[in-house]
C-alpha cells in the first residue's frame, strides 16, 4: 500500500486485524482499480484502527501519523489546497465540527498530541456528524512530527497576538493554518519563531478574548479557499 510523505495509510491486513474484513477486501481490490470509492468504515471503527494495537502496536503510537479518509482511494490521495493543524486541542465538539469543515472545504487536519479528549468521544462523534468518513486527518505527537511530515508548508499562526491580519495575507496551496488549544493559544516561544507576517489574527471588538476555535478556524480557511478559487468546490448555475 504506498503511502503519502512517507505517512502510512491503513492497509488492508490492519483492517483485518481490527475486525473489518469487508473494508479489506474493499482495499484490497481497489488495487486493480485506482478510481474505485472505497465504502466508508463508522466513526468508532476508525478510532479502533488509531487508537488499538494492531500488529502488536498502536497504529496511532509514537511515531506513527495516521490518517482516518478511508473512504478515499489509497492509490489516489488528491493533494489538499489547504492544511490545518490543531495543537492540543481539548474540547472534542471543537475538533468535531472542524473535521466536518474539513470534509467540506477539502483541506486536510492534523492533531498534535497531546489530545484532550479521545477520538472515540462521543461529543466528537456528534459534532462531526458523519463527515469524519470524508475528511482526512493525521494525528502527529509533538510539532516536530508535523513539520517532517510537511516539510515544504509555510506555517501560518492564528493568534490574538498575530500581527497581519487574516485577510491580508496571500494564501498559496499546501500553506499550514495552525491553531492552539482553546484555553491557552499558541506557546508565546513558538509564535516568536515565526516571522511576524506568519503571525496573523482575525479582528475583533475590544475586551473580549477570542473567538471560539472551530469558528476561527472556518473563518480562516473559508478566507483562504476564497484566495484560491474554491478549487475543487461544486458549482451552481445562477437562478435566470
Amino acid at each position: 500500500m504506498a503511502p503519502e510523505d512517507g505517512v502510512p495509510w491503513v492497509s488492508p491486513s490492519r483492517l483485518v486485524s481490527a475486525g473489518l474484513e469487508a473494508e479489506a477486501a474493499a482495499a484490497h481490490s481497489a488495487s486493480a482499480a485506482p478510481a474505485k470509492i472505497l465504502k466508508p468504515v463508522n466513526f468508532a471503527d476508525m478510532a479502533r484502527i488509531l487508537m488499538g494495537p494492531l500488529d502488536g502496536r498502536s497504529l496511532g503510537g509514537a511515531q506513527s501519523p495516521v490518517n482516518i479518509g478511508l473512504f478515499r482511494d489509497l492509490h489516489a490521495i488528491p493533494q489538499p489546497m489547504i492544511e490545518i493543524a490543531l495543537y492540543q486541542p481539548e474540547i472534542p465538539p471543537n475538533t468535531g465540527n472542524v473535521i466536518r469543515l474539513s470534509a467540506n472545504s477539502g483541506a486536510r487536519l492534523h492533531l498534535v498530541r497531546p489530545l484532550g479528549f479521545s477520538l472515540d468521544d462521543a461529543q466528537l462523534r456528534r459534532a462531526g456528524l458523519d463527515y469524519h468518513e470524508y475528511a482526512q486527518m493525521r494525528v502527529h505527537d509533538s510539532l516536530e512530527a508535523l513539520r517532517a511530515a510537511l516539510p515544504g508548508a509555510r506555517w501560518l499562526a492564528l493568534s490574538t497576538r498575530g500581527r497581519v491580519r487574516y485577510d491580508r495575507v496571500r494564501y498559496a496551496p499546501g500553506d499550514l493554518l495552525l491553531f492552539g488549544p482553546e484555553t491557552r493559544g499558541l506557546p508565546a516561544e513558538l509564535l516568536e519563531s515565526l516571522p511576524e507576517a506568519q503571525r496573523i489574527y482575525l479582528p475583533q471588538q475590544p475586551g473580549v478574548r477570542s473567538l471560539n476555535l472551530s469558528n476561527a478556524v472556518a473563518v480562516t480557511v473559508y478566507e483562504a479557499w476564497r484566495q484560491l478559487g474554491y478549487a475543487g468546490s461544486v458549482e451552481r448555475e445562477a437562478a435566470p
